[in-house]
């Protein structure tokens, strides 16, 4: 809704074989490119998120949004931006990274603590989202938290998924707290999954991975 009238690009990344989010997000006023089985900030993806970077900039667009894993780390972001301006020229104007924090499952996911902190780090705002579903207490640790490990980007907070749109027009470049750096996205980091198939059913206690 509050892109309605205009033309928007959406560059979509999942670790995983398939999009999750790519069927809602698919409408004709928006061009998307899924980019899936790794991260685009690793060397397994980037020259692809360049080409796709390269060929939404012919399509007039007016916006271009980046949805990167929830596994990413964008601490090379600028130098893939770099590497987009050697190709097509200086069409984009990047306007900073927006990190999502979960506040329902952040706290518990401090112990992964190195892509949060590298998403955090190199964020130029923070949305606190999901602020609906825990209480005033949890939400303010949660921003001692986040201001620990970024003490210079703006916070602000997301209910029931909706975000002002106040933030496009910002300057969240003034905030850049860290700087550009190589990724801890490889193929060697990039998480392992296995699946089984069962005859019949498993209780959940008999879980024991």
């Amino acid at each position: 809704e509050n892109m309605e009238g205009m033309k928007v690009g959406v560059i979509q990344n999942e670790l995983g074989k398939i999009s999750i989010d790519g069927t809602v997000l698919q409408n004709d006023d928006i061009h998307m490119v899924e980019l899936n089985r790794g991260s685009i900030f690793c060397s397994c993806l980037r020259l692809s998120f360049v080409d796709a970077l390269a060929k939404m900039s012919q399509q007039g667009l007016e916006y271009v949004f980046v949805e990167s894993s929830g596994f990413g780390d964008p601490s090379n972001a600028e130098e893939i931006l770099e590497a987009t301006k050697v190709l097509v020229g200086e069409v984009y104007d990047f306007r900073g990274c927006v990190c999502l924090v979960d506040c329902y499952n952040f706290l518990d996911q401090l112990e992964d603590e190195i892509t949060i902190d590298r998403q955090l780090k190199h964020c130029n705002l923070a949305v606190l989202t999901k602020v609906d579903l825990v209480d005033r207490e949890k939400i303010e640790l949660i921003k001692e938290k986040v201001q620990e490990i970024n003490p210079v980007c703006p916070i602000t907070e997301s209910e029931n998924g909706n975000i002002k749109r106040s933030f496009y027009d910002m300057d969240l470049m003034k905030y850049q707290w860290a700087e550009c750096e190589e990724t801890t996205n490889s193929a060697e980091t990039k998480p392992k999954t296995f699946s089984m198939n069962f005859a019949g059913e498993i209780e959940k206690t008999n879980w024991k991975l």
